[in-house]
């Protein structure tokens, strides 16, 4: 949301990358402080796959999103996410997932 904010600058790739196998557009932000984010995009579903920070601090390790379900008519949501955690691999899977659901106002204040 932040990204046609004064300061932010976005490029498209010229070429195809490959993610796990499949190809992708990628999308390079670079935010006012000079920190850059690559965004990798499913070239068939336009779906967002893999996320690299270049960030020395946070590890800059890779998060990627699989396994995308729609849930109420239409919202697609990954369900699978893996990246890495000082090191380690770990995969989050999500369980189960609803949206809109007739929560009451009430519930989020």
């Amino acid at each position: 949301m932040d990204f046609s904010k004064n300061g932010y600058a976005m490029s498209l790739s010229p070429k195809l990358q490959v993610v796990d196998n499949q190809l992708a557009y990628l999308v390079t932000v670079t935010a006012p402080d000079s920190i850059k984010v690559k965004y990798f995009y499913d070239y068939k579903t336009g779906l967002k796959i893999k996320q690299e920070n270049e960030v020395e601090f946070s590890g800059g390790e890779p998060v990627e999103w699989t396994d995308y379900r729609e849930i109420n008519d239409g919202v697609k949501i990954p369900y699978i996410e893996k990246t890495s955690i000082l090191g380690e691999p770990i995969e989050f899977k999500v369980q189960n997932a609803a949206a809109n659901t007739g929560l009451p106002d009430e519930t989020f204040r």
